[in-house]
């Protein structure tokens, strides 16, 4: 037995409490549902507020939760684009505002007392803390994506200079059709078939297309030309500087600063992206910005490398962290005059419920002391960060909350915006303009409503209002941001209303749920009757003057008309405890001996058709009967009577109740004499 109540311990309680439940006490709640029945089970859903049945639908429930969980299978695409997974998705929630529905349903009560460590629990879950996660360099995302530049989805720009190794595809049609493939050797010509080499190299490709048609002339005169270079050569270029590997690389043409990078395994922690010089022919031809490409969308053909080039990465001057309500937190590096707006702005902005007012800025100052600054947005243009920094967005805090909480009896609890003029009645009338149905639940107490306010001291305290005058505007209670609103059930109130029913006829006898304009026929219908009603029905009601309480007795004609108030008491009886049935028998010579009840005015002979009629050794000229009565002291006396039929018929005998009739045999009446011999004889 006490294996079984720790099992039913373990169900009732983790049910609604939503840890792990053992498998165990499920198991045996399963089969022996009986265990829900034992006074252990009724007292522990009795504090839970739950009912034998609500917790196997929670059991079903859970096992079919478990079943989903065990079956389905996620599938996870495959992607070829590389992508650094760190948890500062996750973590920049930490501390935002949940709009947790659970939270406002069960939340009804703002005088219901809590434990030192409740409170406590409640004001950390308000405070906030920096959680700063892992950072990388928001540079790096761009080589995640290992797709390099496609020199044969665009047109060879007239001023490539064709070089060892690229190949021209030649078209000749007209007077005849013929294709040539024409690649330039390390002297820089291409051999044309019968006709011999072609010196191109170092030539544009605009020159190389107009020598390669000219030659041609001579020779097809009659015939038109298709030239186009078909297959690039590749190239040679230096990258040196802050790189993981400095040295020469050998790229395709049309290669960019991307494919460089990308060849060099990417950048390092400290390189800089904002300044990559390349260099050509001993001169500085370009600077090139990657945030423009990153951020301004800049076309990447403007960083197209040549032979021969060279390319520094220098060092980064100023790399900053954002961490936090932000929506990608990541190291940036900054120019000189970009300062805390730019780096939101290179961020993608706050999340929408990230704070403008207290950004903190950590920085280390001159290697010797860690200073921390509070910064609003609106001096974010004007703040200058530096090398090293790191930038932290927190999430509104619960103070910055211009709203009002409602709680309670209401359809959907949660947050509501304050009307202009702060007025509480102008808050329901908004909300209650089609019908109070379709804001406030059944049975909402209309006398009593509760605010809870956290004031200027920093402290909690309740103003009670009667909600049916602010609805009237009888009322007005003006209203303060983070107001906390309750609303009550009359069962919040008051017990359950409820009718006492009462009577062994009765089925189900016992309380019954009490609504208004239910009767006394409703309560005794409600209850199932098994038997015969007596056409009397005491009510009684504690709804008196003084409150004591009073009954009355209501026939049966007024059942359906006498309306009952809360906890009235109904009893019934059943007809025969009122109207007590008497017996009577008769015995002797009757076919059928038989006890009945007895009926008004019943006749000998309405008691002789019950038993069957007489026998035919039945004597008709006298019969008993013994009667009792009570005397002048109230002791019952038994007497009796022989009436001798010579002059009455069975129906001039009028029986009374409780009499015992007795039917005699005629006097010697025999059917057959016997004589017994036996001893020495011969035929004993």
């Amino acid at each position: 037995m006490k294996k079984r109540f720790l099992a039913l311990l373990f169900v009732v309680t983790s049910l609604y409490a939503e840890p792990v439940i053992p498998a165990g006490a499920i198991q045996a709640v399963q089969q022996n549902p009986a265990l829900l029945n034992t006074p252990q089970a009724q007292a522990l859903m009795s504090e839970h507020g739950v009912t034998p049945a609500e917790v196997m639908q929670k059991i079903e429930g859970s096992q079919s939760n478990q079943a989903q969980e065990s079956s389905i299978q996620v599938e996870q695409a495959q992607n070829t684009v590389d992508e650094e997974t760190t948890p500062a998705e996750a973590s920049t929630q930490t501390g935002g505002i949940k709009d947790d529905t659970n939270r406002f349903l069960n939340h009804k009560n703002p005088f219901a007392y809590r434990e030192n460590t409740t409170i406590e629990k409640n004001l950390e879950a308000k405070q906030q803390y920096l959680d700063t996660n892992k950072l990388s360099r928001y540079a790096a995302r761009f080589y995640a994506n290992k797709n390099s530049f496609d020199a044969a989805s665009m047109p060879t720009p007239e001023d490539y200079v064709v070089t060892i190794g690229d190949i021209f595809s030649v078209q000749i049609y007209g007077d005849r059709n013929q294709e040539y493939t024409l690649e330039l050797r390390n002297d820089g010509s291409a051999i044309i078939p019968y006709i011999g080499p072609i010196s191109l190299g170092g030539m544009s490709y605009k020159e190389a297309k107009a020598q390669i048609q000219k030659t041609l002339q001579t020779h097809f005169k009659q015939s038109s030309f298709n030239i186009r270079l078909s297959k690039y050569s590749t190239m040679q270029v230096t990258l040196v500087g802050e790189t993981k590997a400095p040295g020469l690389y050998n790229l395709s043409s049309f290669s960019t600063i991307k494919e460089l990078l990308l060849a060099s395994n990417g950048i390092n922690a400290n390189t800089s992206v904002r300044d990559i010089v390349i260099k050509r022919g001993g001169k500085i031809i370009a600077h090139v910005d990657f945030y423009e490409l990153l951020f301004g969308g800049v076309d990447a053909s403007s960083t197209i490398l040549k032979h021969g080039d060279i390319v520094i990465l220098s060092n980064a001057k100023k790399l900053v962290s954002i961490d936090g309500l932000v929506n990608n937190a990541a190291i940036f590096e900054l120019k000189d005059g970009e300062n805390l707006d730019k780096l939101i702005a290179y961020a993608s902005g706050m999340k929408p419920n990230a704070s403008k007012m207290n950004i903190k800025v950590k920085r280390f100052e001159s290697n010797s002391q860690v200073s921390t600054y509070n910064v609003s947005i609106t001096e974010a243009p004007s703040f200058a960060l530096q090398n090293g920094d790191s930038v932290y967005i927190y999430p509104l805090d619960f103070s910055a909350q211009k709203s009002v909480n409602l709680y309670g009896n209401i359809i959907r609890p949660g947050s509501y915006s304050l009307p202009t003029d702060m007025q509480l009645s102008t808050l329901l009338k908004e909300n209650v303009k089609d019908s109070l149905k379709s804001f406030f639940l059944p049975q909402t107490h209309f006398e009593y409503g509760v605010i809870k306010r956290y004031d200027d001291t920093l402290n909690f305290k309740t103003l009670s209002f009667n909600l049916a005058s602010v609805l009237n505007a009888k009322e007005q209670v003006t209203l303060q941001p983070q107001d906390e609103i309750y609303f009550f059930n009359q069962n919040d109130i008051y017990t359950n209303a409820y009718i006492m029913t009462k009577g062994k006829v009765l089925i189900k006898p016992g309380k019954l749920q009490y609504f208004n304009g239910m009767s006394v026929q409703d309560a005794i219908n409600a209850s199932g009757v098994n038997g015969f009603l007596h056409n009397i029905v005491r009510v009684t009601t504690y709804y008196t003057d003084d409150w004591m309480p009073k009954s009355r007795f209501v026939e049966s004609n007024e059942l359906n008309s006498t309306l009952l108030n809360p906890y009235d008491e109904v009893e019934v009886y059943s007809y025969y405890d009122v109207n007590t049935l008497k017996p009577i028998s008769i015995q002797g010579e009757v076919i059928n001996p038989l006890k009945t009840y007895y009926e008004d005015k019943m006749t000998l002979a309405d008691l002789v058709n019950f038993a069957g009629g007489l026998t035919d050794k039945a004597y008709n000229k006298k019969i008993e009967i013994v009667r009792y009565s009570l005397n002048t002291d109230l002791v019952r006396e038994r007497e009796i009577i022989t009436i001798e039929l010579k002059d009455k018929k069975f129906d001039d005998i009028i029986l009374q109740p409780y009499d015992e009739v007795t039917i005699f045999r005629i006097p010697k009446w025999s059917e057959k004499m016997t004589i017994t011999l036996k001893g020495q004889v011969m035929f004993p």
